[in-house]
């Protein structure tokens, strides 16, 4: 098969031709099958085609079409696809995700480490909304490279779909382009923490709650890692300023639930009853 730059129609036309000169080769049948189940995205490819004809090198297209490579379940395309778009746009996330889904679906599951990909990711398990959030800011970051929102927006969703090491990469972007972005810092708090970097993780939600001291879900992480360590009175602290700035049941039930593990009863009921009548109020 011609590689993924050239034209569709070109390679129907090679196709054609080999499966007049050897319809039993194991390759053509295998291209044969490629090519139906491409039917309903062949629309779609086409058009791809013709805008890379126009611009070959523009990382949003080839990402796009290695997108459409498997949704059609051609992984071998869409790997390089992946792989261009990730040359001519090093600064786009799309390309690394397609490339390793492409990967796991080739038997090549342990290259997606170099890519600071999960090896569990599947295409199925990312929503269109995901997907046409992530192509949004990879073109607004190829525009926009100094904008550390921008990083800071991406890694919390690649946070949301658990790529903490990518999500980590675009977080620390936003801290180097803006020291006082507390969003950044808890983007890298996040990341760090699912890459059972616990005292790092600490330190990182620490510096966001100082930047932005109504930080309510700021506030929250921290007590809840507090929590973790075991720091009960610290966790109580934090999360007392979450719930200060903005009640939230996950809040109270929390700290509930260190008021106990003080043996601080009376406050613990309190929280309990406080909870109630959150969630009373949510069910209006």
């Amino acid at each position: 098969m011609p590689p993924p730059f050239a034209p569709l129609a070109r390679c129907l036309r090679d196709l054609q031709r080999a499966q007049a000169l050897a319809p039993q080769d194991p390759e053509v049948q295998r291209g044969g099958k490629l090519f139906e189940q491409m039917g309903k995205f062949l629309a779609d490819i086409r058009e791809l085609d013709a805008a890379l004809a126009v611009s070959p090198n523009d990382p949003g297209l080839l990402a796009d079409r290695a997108l459409m490579f498997l949704r059609s379940e051609d992984y071998e395309l869409a790997l390089e696809d992946g792989e261009e778009a990730a040359i001519q746009g090093p600064w786009a996330m799309r390309p690394k995700l397609f490339q390793a889904i492409a990967l796991i679906n080739l038997g090549r599951s342990d290259e997606c480490e170099k890519l600071g990909v999960k090896k569990f990711i599947r295409l199925e398990a990312l929503t269109p909304e995901f997907l046409e959030t992530l192509s949004r800011l990879d073109s607004e970051i190829s525009v926009e490279r100094s904008n550390a929102d921008l990083y800071v927006a991406r890694a919390w969703q690649l946070n949301e779909i658990d790529q903490p090491a990518l999500a980590l990469q675009d977080a620390e972007n936003g801290v180097r382009l803006n020291p006082k972005s507390a969003g950044a810092y808890a983007e890298c708090s996040y990341a760090l923490q699912k890459l059972s970097r616990a005292d790092e993780a600490l330190e990182q939600i620490k510096h966001a709650t100082e930047l932005e001291p109504n930080f309510s879900t700021a506030w929250q992480y921290r007590g809840e890692l507090e929590m973790e360590r075991g720091e009960s009175l610290s966790a109580i602290e934090s999360l007392s300023q979450a719930i200060d700035a903005n009640p939230t049941a996950a809040a109270l039930q929390k700290r509930e639930q260190c008021y106990r593990r003080l043996g601080l009863l009376v406050k613990a009921e309190q929280d309990r009853r406080a909870l109630q009548e959150l969630n009373a109020q949510a069910a209006k």
